[in-house]
């Protein structure tokens, strides 16, 4: 049985794929394993990472692999892939900053379903909350509790929008140390929820219960707006 393909590209990004024979799902989906990370193989199937350097214009992509790892919601009773979820919000505005998408695919044959994310790397200056809080290279950041209260600013911010994000790790939360801007990656637990506080709560709870690398006082200061805001929250 022949495969059922899509293909959605990102049309800023049409000529820099097309230039580079990356167009459809084929493309991606057989370039070579090099893995970024170890593959995931949690919920009955698998996906995989890798980085990709595109000569021509000297950008780097991150190139989502998935086959099969479905996540159930309203509005997918019957399952859909957790890439799909996460292409559907990148490609929409929401109220934090997020990577650009640069083309997602999916494909259906012998009854495996399979799906493409292509992303574009953040800019080199963005690093790690845990990173940046452990570097000797910001040291002057980390001293200033006002840039982690700025940080849990715009994390507040996003929760008032009642959205949340479902996975805010600190490794999943990048810096900016020159402008304390905030940007966030893997959205395929994120959507919005019926209050502000539920979506602070859930968003809260994981941060805080994975190792974040905040000292004390770094972590009273990023807390501040919430007691503000959102104290319901804590």
């Amino acid at each position: 049985m022949a495969a059922k393909e899509t293909s959605r590209i990102n049309q800023p990004w049409g000529s820099v794929l097309e230039e580079n024979r990356l167009t459809d799902f084929e493309a991606f989906w057989t370039l070579p394993p090099d893995w970024f990370e170890p593959i995931n193989t949690s919920g009955g199937g698998w996906s995989g990472v890798t980085r990709l350097t595109l000569g021509s214009s000297n950008e780097v992509f991150f190139v989502k692999r998935q086959q099969t790892q479905r996540r159930f919601t309203p509005r997918f009773p019957l399952g859909a892939l957790t890439y799909r979820l996460e292409y559907n919000v990148l490609r929409r505005d929401i109220p934090i900053g997020k990577p650009d998408w640069v083309y997602f695919g999916e494909s259906s044959r012998e009854n495996l379903a399979s799906s493409v994310l292509v992303t574009r790397a953040l800019p080199e200056q963005f690093i790690q909350l845990d990173r940046l809080a452990l570097s000797n290279e910001h040291t002057a950041f980390n001293a200033n509790p006002g840039n982690f209260q700025e940080i849990g600013a715009q994390l507040c911010a996003m929760h008032q929008h009642r959205f949340r994000h479902g996975a805010l790790f600190a490794r999943h939360i990048y810096i900016n140390p020159e402008t304390c801007e905030v940007r966030l990656v893997d959205f395929e637990r994120s959507r919005y929820c019926l209050s502000a506080t539920a979506a602070a709560r859930k968003d809260l709870q994981q941060f805080l219960r994975r190792d974040h690398g905040l000292n004390e006082q770094q972590l009273d200061a990023l807390l501040t707006p919430y007691r503000t805001h959102l104290p319901s929250a804590l």
